[in-house]
């Protein structure tokens, strides 16, 4: 899985790397970004992450600019030492709430959640292809791909190769 950090404590940053490092070895942090303004940047040159821990109070603004200001469309683990953003934090793709300081435990469960809702999303796109597919014998007219966070229709007649 990769994911990248919002967090403007250089110390919070590399605990929670830490973390998800031990959690398992296989998530990569693409990114830790301090700012609004460096997130923002980010997130338009480059490839949208599976998952993304977001501090909610950043050196120059509330991370809640970033959701103003770019669509964010995957899933936002929000870590902050306040409970008072807890309903603004789940209008901006929230699946969890972490109160700093931040224990394995607890960001354990987040990412479980985090994979849980990535394996309900392929299974439900898995399934509409089959229901799309009635008669398997027959050749395909398009294929639902995944770009980003999103899957997108494509006709075969428009599809040169595939590539991952």
């Amino acid at each position: 899985m990769k994911v990248i950090l919002v967090e403007d404590e250089a110390i919070a940053a590399a605990r929670l790397q830490d973390m998800l490092q031990t959690i398992d070895s296989s998530i990569a942090v693409q990114a830790i970004l301090p700012s609004v303004r460096e997130t923002i940047e980010w997130l338009m040159a480059n490839p949208t992450p599976d998952a993304g821990f977001f501090d909610i109070q950043l050196a120059d603004d509330h991370s809640f600019e970033i959701f103003r200001n770019y669509k964010v469309d995957f899933p936002v683990v929000f870590t902050t030492a306040f409970d008072d953003y807890l309903l603004e934090a789940f209008e901006y793709h929230s699946v969890h709430y972490l109160l700093k300081p931040l224990v394995p435990e607890k960001v354990r469960r987040a990412v479980t959640k985090i994979r849980q809702l990535r394996e309900v999303w392929t299974a439900k796109v898995l399934q509409e292809l089959v229901r799309e597919q009635p008669n398997p014998s027959s050749p395909r007219r398009r294929f639902v791909l995944r770009k980003g966070q999103e899957y997108v229709p494509v006709q075969t007649e428009d599809i040169a190769y595939f590539y991952t």
